[in-house]
C-alpha cells in the first residue's frame, strides 16, 4: 500500500507541474511521496480569481442603478437621485441578479466590481 500512496504523489506531483502551479505544491506532494515530507497531506494550490461572466450585458441604467447600490443607498435614495420610481428600482436590481446569477444586492457588487461595471 505504500508504493500506491508514493506513486499517487508522484503523479500528482507532476500533474501540479504539468498544470503551472507553484513548485511548492508539487514539492510537497512529492516529499509526502516519498517520505520526506508530511505523510498523507498534499497542499492544494491557489486557483487564480477569475472574474464570473455576465449573462446578458447590464444597460446603462441597471450600471447606473449597481453603481448606487454600491455605495450602499436605499431604494428609495436610487429613486430619488435617478428620478425613477422605487418599483423601477426593484425591477432594474432584479434584472441585475439575474443578469450576474446573484441573489443578493450585495453578491451583486463584489462581481460588479471585478468586471469594471461599477
Amino acid at each position: 500500500m505504500p508504493r500506491v500512496e508514493a506513486e499517487l504523489h508522484r503523479l500528482a506531483a507532476r500533474w501540479l507541474a504539468d498544470e503551472g502551479h507553484t513548485s511548492e505544491a508539487a514539492e510537497q506532494a512529492a516529499q509526502a511521496g516519498d517520505g520526506t515530507g508530511t505523510a498523507g497531506v498534499v497542499a492544494v494550490p491557489s486557483v487564480p480569481s477569475v472574474p464570473p461572466a455576465v449573462v446578458e450585458p447590464l444597460s446603462d441604467r441597471e450600471r447606473e442603478v449597481l453603481r448606487q447600490a454600491a455605495q450602499l443607498q436605499s431604494n428609495a435614495d436610487i429613486a430619488a437621485e435617478l428620478h425613477i420610481s422605487v418599483n423601477t428600482v426593484k425591477s432594474h436590481l432584479k434584472s441585475v441578479h439575474r443578469k450576474l446569477c446573484v441573489n443578493r444586492r450585495r453578491d451583486a457588487v463584489r462581481p460588479a466590481r471585478q468586471l469594471m461595471l461599477v
